[in-house]
């Protein structure tokens, strides 16, 4: 191959392979719609969850808010590890970051993520996520999550 046809090459490798990479991940859309789903039936204290996130190069970003019917402390640390397990297990792909808040059921008709959540220090400093814990958020990468909930390949269904 001479030089020319090995730079025409690489200029189609270089142009082709972010659209057939693209083809890898899940539409933003599926991916919430998906966790949603798997998030609701984690735990009988979850009523409802309002899943969105952001699009990067590295995936799908999965960010939740789940309504509770119960708010006693035994019940929020089971609901957040089954919702956060859940948000794992139900992304089609390997999300690079998760944030999980919660609120009082029920979800109103136009979730806002910017209303205040619970307050569940007391509950996180227990579960010793309370360095994940921010503005009532809980939020960490994804490889900190499988180190604690297990690994995505592991937990897809």
């Amino acid at each position: 191959m001479t030089s020319r046809p090995r730079h025409v090459a690489a200029l189609v490798a270089a142009i082709a392979a972010p659209a057939l990479l693209a083809g890898c991940t899940a539409h933003p859309d599926e991916v919430w719609s998906e966790v949603r789903t798997a998030v609701v039936a984690a735990d009988p204290a979850i009523e409802d969850a309002y899943v969105t996130g952001a699009t990067g190069p590295a995936g799908v970003d999965i960010r939740a808010r789940v309504y509770v019917t119960d708010t006693d402390e035994e019940t929020i640390e089971r609901v957040i590890d089954a919702a956060l397990t859940a948000m794992i297990a139900g992304s089609p792909d390997r999300p690079p970051s998760l944030g999980l808040d919660l609120a009082l059921a029920p979800m109103p008709s136009d979730p806002n993520l910017a209303a205040q959540p619970l307050d569940i220090t007391d509950v996180v400093t227990e579960m010793q996520l309370f360095d994940r814990y921010s503005n009532g958020v809980i939020s960490a990468s994804i490889d900190y999550m499988e180190e604690r909930y297990g690994r995505w390949e592991d937990l897809r269904p």
